[in-house]
């Protein structure tokens, strides 16, 4: 979601009459859009809004509005089309919100630095308390909740774009910070499960997607959705919802995009306006609702949002009824690096107990260079994180298609990768073995033999690590062994 600061840009940017629409993208509507659904401007004024929430037992649609002034900070409550109420005013920035698992509002403060939360009462706020506060933040900025009760919130750097983070705040009032590898932190969401937790990123104007950990921190990230517009054509990704399906509405470059769980695009919901946020809501819980510059818009579905059917569990019973928890994590299609426009993917698996840091195994696989794929040793990774390894089975580019030596490149690049990550997979960057079967055997050998002087490094990333590993086995190699009598 848009701080204030981004926000007066934004307006800015508008009155020049330079309008954020992604040109080139009039097609059908989303499948999930109901039949013969129409954009409804549900209500308008000179400022810009942000942060929609649905409250299931009053009925009513809560959003935050930004004037040209700092102090010009409100919540207002859609009485209906047309009328609203000023439900809180001199709001010190609220600006992401989020309908709490005990039905209270979560906000995100961007000028108090605070995260707040308020019992929805029928004249205004009741009982507000500070979840926290810590004048050090840049300005919290968008706010989730996971079905356990974690609230996870951005605290992005607009100016510098260098500290940009997202914050854990547990039960108890501990706060982490889990993500610092994104430019630009925007809106963020938890899925209906409680396993993924996405984030927008103002930097490259994408969205990435993060494998949410027992302790209710994250692994690795990885890009989730890249939208299908020019670079010159883009605008910052914004606030986002999700459907009972698990299908995100995602705000920015256009509209409203919607894509389903596995990162593809259903399709664009075009808005003439700049759009800031999405939130489902309604009777029925399909009406989705689009705040923007000076509008707000409703849109009827075919679809009801996650809020009216996910099951909320607190931590502590979400642990009594969790089943045994299995002794690995399997995170799959990983990206490790690129190489031109192609994508360099890989599974991972770590152990689930144990302090570590752990060693580290690196599954190459055979097909003589041109064929073969990741997913043939995903067993062997499994059966290695249960013995204590952090363990990968590496996707490689194929001849003919790409000729050598791509194919070391890119092995290389994945030892690379994980010492580039050391510290967020706990794992020894100096004990990292590989284990290579035919052609992936050729490749295992070459990184116990090669580093970066020799040549073969590539461009696929983390240039500054090496790409050496300690230990190699090799199975059925491609190698020609002569003879005594040969020699």
């Amino acid at each position: 979601m848009k701080t204030p600061l981004r926000i007066w840009l934004v307006i800015s940017f508008i009155s020049l009459g330079l309008t954020p629409m992604a040109r080139g993208q009039a097609g059908p509507l989303p499948s999930t859009v109901a039949d013969g659904a129409k954009l409804v401007s549900i209500y308008s004024d000179p400022r810009f809004f942000e942060g929609p929430v649905w409250d299931n037992v009053s009925g009513k649609l809560y959003f935050t509005a930004f004037g040209k002034e700092k102090t010009d900070t409100q919540i207002l409550r859609l009485d209906a089309p047309g009328k609203v109420t000023v439900w809180a005013d001199k709001t010190e920035g609220v600006n992401g919100m989020a309908l709490g698992n005990d039905g209270r509002l979560i906000g995100a403060q961007a000028f108090g630095h605070r995260i707040v939360s308020y019992q929805i009462g029928h004249d205004g706020p009741v009982d507000p308390r500070v979840l926290l506060f810590n004048d050090k933040l840049h300005q919290p900025n968008d706010v989730a909740q996971a079905p356990n009760g974690d609230i996870y919130f951005t605290d992005p750097d607009f100016d510098k774009q260098k500290t940009s983070a997202v914050y854990l705040l547990l039960a108890d009032g501990k706060v982490k910070k889990i993500i610092e590898d994104m430019q630009v932190t925007n809106g963020l969401k938890v899925s209906n499960d409680g396993r993924w937790l996405y984030v927008a990123d103002d930097g490259p104007m994408n969205w990435r997607a993060y494998p949410i950990l027992a302790d209710g921190t994250v692994g690795p990230g990885t890009l989730f959705f890249d939208p299908p517009v020019a670079a010159d054509k883009r605008t910052a990704p914004d606030g986002f919802t999700i459907d009972q399906n698990g299908t995100l509405y995602l705000s920015g470059s256009g509209g409203v995009w919607v894509v389903d769980r596995f990162g593809r695009s259903l399709g664009l919901i075009p808005i003439p306006e700049f759009c800031s946020n999405v939130a489902f809501g309604g009777d029925d819980g399909k009406t989705l609702f689009m705040t923007c510059d000076k509008q707000v818009y409703s849109l009827k579905m075919k679809v009801r949002g996650g809020q009216f059917t996910r099951t909320n569990k607190d931590r502590a019973v979400a642990a009594a009824a969790a089943p045994p928890k299995p002794a690995y994590e399997l995170q799959e299609a990983l990206e490790y690096g690129t190489a031109g426009d192609e994508k360099l993917t890989l599974h991972l698996a770590r152990p689930t107990t144990g302090a570590g840091p752990f060693p580290v195994v690196v599954f190459i696989h055979g097909g003589g260079w041109a064929g073969g794929n990741k997913d043939v040793h995903k067993n062997e990774i499994i059966e290695a994180a249960k013995r204590g390894y952090v363990s990968i089975s590496v996707g490689y580019r194929l001849a003919p298609k790409h000729r050598f030596p791509a194919q070391v490149e890119d092995v290389k690049c994945a030892v690379r990768w994980l010492r580039a990550h050391a510290k967020e997979l706990n794992i020894r960057a100096d004990k990292i073995g590989a284990v290579g079967f035919s052609a992936g055997a050729h490749l295992a050998m070459m990184l116990g033999t090669m580093d970066k002087g020799d040549g073969l490094e590539g461009n696929g990333g983390w240039a500054d690590q090496s790409s050496k590993v300690q230990a190699v086995v090799e199975t059925c190699s491609p190698i020609i062994r002569r003879s005594r009598r040969e020699s």
